[in-house]
């Protein structure tokens, strides 16, 4: 930091993580020697949203980034999202972080 005079507002921590639209379900207890035990459980295979984030070194944050496997975005998505939450589209089915959404999350955030 002192070689380069940079600030600790200047030094930002970017991360990204995945998370499925399915959920798992929990463990089911039952009684010893049961022989039916019933359980939900969801057979589709779901899909990947990626989420980005950004926190700088004086714990300063920007709205997180969502990336969803769809040609367009519905509003309704991020009813349950933070406030000023970003949404992007991604033309392939992964819904994986690429260097175009990169850039645009540079570019619309910061």
């Amino acid at each position: 930091m002192e070689k380069h005079k940079f600030r600790p507002e200047c030094i930002w921590n970017i991360d990204e993580t995945g998370y499925s639209t399915v959920q798992t379900p929990w463990r089911q207890l039952a009684k010893k020697g049961e022989k039916r035990v019933g359980s939900i459980v969801s057979h589709e295979k779901g899909s990947t949203v990626t989420l980005c984030g950004a926190v700088n070194a004086i714990g300063n944050s920007i709205p997180p980034f969502l990336i969803f496997p769809r040609v367009n975005v519905q509003e309704h998505w991020t009813l349950a999202a933070p406030a000023g939450t970003l949404c992007n589209a991604h033309l392939k089915e992964s819904g994986w972080m690429t260097s175009e959404n990169f850039m645009n999350f540079l570019k619309t955030s910061l």
